[in-house]
C-alpha cells in the first residue's frame, strides 16, 4: 500500500493531497463511490486536506480486525 501511495508521491514530502487522491480512485480500476469516498477521508485526510499516506496505512492496520 505504502508503494501504491508513494508512486503518487513523486517529491517525497509523505503526503497526497485528498482531492488528488479522490480524483484518482474515482476514475481509475475499482472505481469507489462519493460515499465509499467519503468515509474514507474521514479517516485519511487532516485538517489541512491532506492525505499522510503513513500515518492512514498504520491506522488502517491497527483497526482492530482479524482476518
Amino acid at each position: 500500500m505504502l508503494r501504491a501511495f508513494r508512486a503518487f508521491d513523486p517529491e517525497g514530502r509523505g503526503f497526497i493531497e485528498a482531492e488528488t487522491l479522490r480524483t484518482l480512485l474515482s476514475g481509475r480500476g475499482e472505481v469507489m463511490t462519493e460515499e465509499e469516498l467519503n468515509r474514507m477521508m474521514v479517516l485519511a485526510a487532516d485538517e489541512q486536506g491532506r492525505v499522510w499516506y503513513e500515518d492512514y496505512a498504520q491506522k488502517l492496520a491497527n483497526d482492530g480486525r482479524t482476518i
